[in-house]
């Protein structure tokens, strides 16, 4: 599952440089991916509290792709590193 914040909502979030937070539960690999409105994403990775700036040709590719895997359970971990292996995202 995922939860989508934005700084419209009444949840108390701390204010990123970012739009929209996708935070991933049950992913080995990604904990959370950070959209604004313009094609940069960013990614935390469970592994570390560092957020990755990556860029992507299709952010809204990216975002249903995303949508897609997690309501399927499939791997996000393996969608983000197949975008990559692709060059859909590339790291900045």
């Amino acid at each position: 599952m995922y939860a989508v914040l934005s700084y419209d909502s009444k949840l108390d979030v701390v204010p990123l440089h970012y739009g929209e937070i996708m935070l991933i539960k049950g992913s080995s690999a990604i904990a959370a991916v950070n959209f604004d409105e313009t094609s940069e994403i960013g990614i935390q990775f469970t592994s570390q509290d560092t957020e990755y700036k990556f860029l992507a040709k299709d952010v809204n590719l990216v975002r249903r792709g995303l949508e897609s895997t997690v309501a399927k359970n499939d791997s996000v971990g393996r969608l983000i590193a197949d975008y990559r292996k692709s060059g859909q995202l590339t790291q900045v």
